[in-house]
C-alpha cells in the first residue's frame, strides 16, 4: 500500500482529523491522462532532479511493488467509510478544459459523491513543485 494511503488508512475512520487531502493519487487504475509525472516544460526545469530522485529510490521497489502501484488497486473504500471530508487536488496536465477530467480517474459515483476535487493549473503528478503558489492557495482554502 502507498504510505500516504497507508497513513490515511490508519486514521480515516477515526476522529485524529476532520479532513484528507489527496495529492494527485488514484484511487483506482486511472485513464492515461492522470499517466504523467510533470508537464513537459516542467520536466525541463525539474526533470533532471526528479529523475535523479526517483532513480535513487528505485532500489527499494521491487517489481511486484512497482506493477501494484500501477494496475489492480482498488482503494475507494477507504473514501466511502471515511469519517473526514476528503479533498482530491489533480493536475490539470496543462489543460483546464479537459472535458474527461473526472471520468478519466474511474472513479464510482459513491466515491466522487465524498471527495471534493480541485484542479491546479498547469500540474501534473507534483503540483507542489509545478504550481506551488495554486497549491499552497488551494491547501489554504480546504484547511
Amino acid at each position: 500500500m502507498k504510505k500516504g494511503l497507508f497513513l490515511y488508512g490508519l486514521n480515516c475512520t477515526t476522529s485524529i482529523c476532520d479532513k484528507v487531502i489527496f495529492i494527485d493519487s488514484n484511487l483506482v487504475p486511472a485513464k492515461a491522462f492522470y499517466r504523467n509525472l510533470m508537464t513537459e516544460s516542467h520536466m525541463k526545469d525539474y526533470g533532471e532532479q526528479v529523475i535523479a530522485m526517483m532513480t535513487a529510490e528505485n532500489q527499494y521497489y521491487t517489481e511486484s511493488l512497482k506493477k501494484s502501484l500501477q494496475e489492480d488497486f482498488d482503494f475507494t473504500t477507504l473514501v466511502k467509510t471515511a469519517s473526514s471530508k476528503c479533498y482530491g487536488l489533480y493536475g490539470d496536465r496543462g489543460e483546464a478544459n479537459y472535458p474527461h477530467r473526472v471520468s478519466d480517474l474511474c472513479l464510482d459515483e459513491e466515491t466522487l459523491a465524498k471527495l471534493s476535487l480541485h484542479f491546479i493549473k498547469d500540474a501534473c503528478h507534483m503540483p507542489i513543485i509545478e504550481n506551488p503558489q495554486q497549491f499552497a492557495e488551494t491547501i489554504l482554502s480546504i484547511l
